[in-house]
């Protein structure tokens, strides 16, 4: 028996032998138990495959061998160390560029992108593709292909669509040459995405046409499942129903054939956004229903928790709020035992939001509290004010003012006591709003110019304009209209 495969078997047999003599009630330390000794094991699988690498390295009779070593390390460690993948990295360039091994240098500056791109570090990514697209030379045209769809994909998370596009096109004319069928086919995909998010529809089209022929002659359900999505898609947001509704069904069919059920329930949720744009409220009810029943056959914590919350967000604008509620739970329930996020965040806002549309209040103020925790939790304090300004409206448009002003003072006395001067113009807006509510004109009016003076004290120009129109209409009541300009022509201004 291998040893990895020995030490891994020896350490399972261990913790069944010590999970006897743990207390059967005892769940929690199990669980811990698990993770520890889980992690324990494959940590040490590791350590024992990177020292059979390491004497390897020692033992590789040429440079070319050396540099395959390093790869296979690079690879074993590009996920969990950076420093070391990277420490690796200079090494093995060291070696090729001591052999004058051109090709070997840039392969491993393109491993050292494909470092960046795994640790979200795009920018990084990007300098390392543009450097190899100068510097690399026209002489390997495979890696001034890999450099130039590495590039465009920096540029596709920077929603660059006209650059990302311009690489994509030079990346698959390089492939074509080269006859590399899987990544020609490949980036014609990224490029028909990418025609589309740059709203020119007819070359995403031919695109996904062309990829269409080919995947039916290949026979690929899954693949061929992805595309009409994409088409679907593609025609919905053109509000080209028809053709869209007749897409998403094709590829139901498809997903279906390949028991894709993530892609299954994705196409569920499209066509039932589609046909309620349609204005077939009934039939986009039913996907909707088919999204829920499909989660009986997934394990997908993760995807369970989406799914019920997509679904729960269709239902609650279109007023089902018992339906939505029940949905949200499930989803909030499930959602938090992936991470606590900005999703479980604003789960519970639309918790808050639901239940205070329904007369409940106390439940209302429970899940709005829970969603400023959650952010609060994971030091998001940009989303815990913007949260806080929807909950404050919600309170007001629904006639809670009194909750509404008691929340905002108490959200007012956090932010002043981190001094975070942003988050103070802001409440202070929001309390002038709800003053003005309940036509406390005078109250508002010096709520509005704290807001003003802490907007402007941050460089929140969009808070200090919108706050310089609403005094300016208080001017113009009051007849002073040279102020009221004089406020207009400087928030015009920002």
């Amino acid at each position: 028996m291998p040893t990895v495969l020995f030490i891994a078997c020896t350490s399972l047999n261990n913790q069944n032998k010590t999970m006897r003599s743990l207390p059967s009630n005892n769940h929690t330390l199990l669980l811990i138990f698990f993770l520890v000794t889980g992690n324990f094991s494959f940590m040490l699988a590791q350590s024992i495959q990177t020292d059979s690498l390491t004497r390897q390295l020692d033992l590789a009779a040429s440079p070319r061998e050396k540099i395959e070593v390093y790869h296979q390390l690079i690879e074993l460690v590009k996920t969990t160390d950076t420093t070391q993948a990277f420490s690796m990295i200079e090494d093995a360039q060291a070696v090729a560029s001591g052999t004058g091994d051109r090709s070997g240098f840039w392969n491993l500056e393109l491993l050292k992108a494909e470092v960046y791109v795994l640790h979200q570090k795009t920018k990084q990514a990007k300098a390392i593709y543009e450097h190899i697209l100068e510097e690399g030379g026209d002489d390997k045209p495979v890696t001034i292909a890999e450099a130039s769809f590495g590039s465009a994909m920096c540029y596709k998370t920077m929603r660059d669509w006209d650059k990302c596009i311009a690489l994509l096109q030079k990346a698959f004319a390089l492939y074509e040459r080269l006859s590399m069928q899987k990544k020609s086919v490949d980036t014609r995909g990224e490029l028909a995405k990418a025609y589309a998010e740059n709203h020119d529809t007819e070359m995403a089209l031919a695109h996904f046409d062309t990829l269409v022929a080919y995947y039916t002659q290949v026979e690929n359900h899954s693949k061929l499942a992805e595309i009409y999505q994409f088409m679907g898609s593609l025609y919905r947001g053109n509000n080209n129903y028809t053709r869209a509704v007749e897409h998403f069904e094709k590829s139901i069919a498809l997903s279906k054939l390949s028991n894709d059920i993530p892609a299954l329930i994705t196409t569920y949720q499209n066509l039932a956004l589609t046909l309620q744009e349609q204005g077939k409220p009934d039939l986009a009810s039913a996907y909707r229903d088919s999204c829920i029943h499909s989660l009986a056959f997934t394990e997908d914590i993760k995807l369970q928790a989406r799914t019920h919350m997509v679904v729960a967000e269709s239902c609650y604008k279109q007023r089902q709020l018992y339906r939505a509620k029940r949905l949200f739970l499930l989803g909030f329930s499930k959602q938090q035992q992936v991470i606590k996020n900005r999703t479980l965040a604003f789960c519970a806002l639309r918790l808050g939001q639901v239940y205070c549309d329904l007369g409940n209040k106390d439940s209302s103020a429970y899940y709005f509290q829970s969603a400023l925790t959650i952010c609060e939790e994971t030091d998001d304090s940009p989303y815990q004010y913007y949260l806080m300004n929807i909950i404050a409206s919600k309170y007001i448009s629904n006639g809670y003012v009194q909750e509404a002003l008691d929340f905002l003072k108490t959200t007012l006395q956090r932010a002043q006591a981190t001094n975070d001067l942003a988050a103070m113009g802001s409440i202070y807006g929001q309390l002038a709003y709800a003053e003005e509510s309940l036509n406390n004109t005078a109250q508002a009016i010096s709520y509005y110019l704290k807001a003003l003076h802490y907007s402007d004290a941050s460089g929140q120009l969009k808070e200090k304009a919108k706050v310089m129109t609403f005094l300016a209409d208080y001017a113009l009541q009051e007849g002073h209209v040279d102020s009221s300009r004089q406020f207009l022509d400087e928030a015009a201004s920002l």
